[in-house]
């Protein structure tokens, strides 16, 4: 084996006659430092952003997920009821749908292990859990009205 000294010296001769040379000026030392200064800014105030939208973000994933069970529930129910066909069909349907749902609710279920999203989850769940408690509220108020308008039409 050869020593360290040996080898540098290969280098620096291989180097010479290739055209390979190892200096910067001190302009492309600039460069680099302003570079790695505003990769750095900017790497950083994303990571703010990410953690002040935390919790919007199980809220945009959630969506996500619905449009694509809506999508895959929606067509099969339409078409039981004897709807005429829609003119737009996602290529591959029903695979697709499932096969966009099941990443977005696998990095989901991930987010708790990403110490910074963990907000995302504990303000996340019991948001939407109050939403659906809501929604629930507010459509069985829909439903009874119109149902109790029949009967009353009905029996006169």
């Amino acid at each position: 084996m050869s020593n360290p000294k040996q080898l540098a010296q290969n280098c620096d001769g291989l180097e010479r006659e290739h055209g390979l040379a190892r200096e910067l000026s001190t302009r492309r030392m600039a460069m680099i430092a302003i570079g790695g200064a505003i990769g750095t800014g900017l790497f950083l105030g994303s990571s703010l952003a990410v953690h002040t939208a935390g919790p919007a973000v199980i809220g945009g994933l959630f969506v996500w997920v619905m449009i694509f069970v809506t999508h895959l529930f929606f067509r099969r129910a339409w078409e039981v009821r004897g709807g005429e066909r829609l003119p737009v069909r996602l290529v591959g349907y029903p695979y697709t749908s499932v096969l966009g749902a099941v990443p977005v609710t696998g990095i989901i279920a991930t987010t708790w292990r990403v110490p910074g999203m963990r907000p995302t989850i504990l303000s996340g769940v019991p948001w939407l859990a109050f939403l659906t408690v809501i929604y629930w509220i507010w459509k069985r108020e829909r439903v009874v009205q119109p149902t109790t308008l029949r009967v009353e039409a009905q029996g006169k």
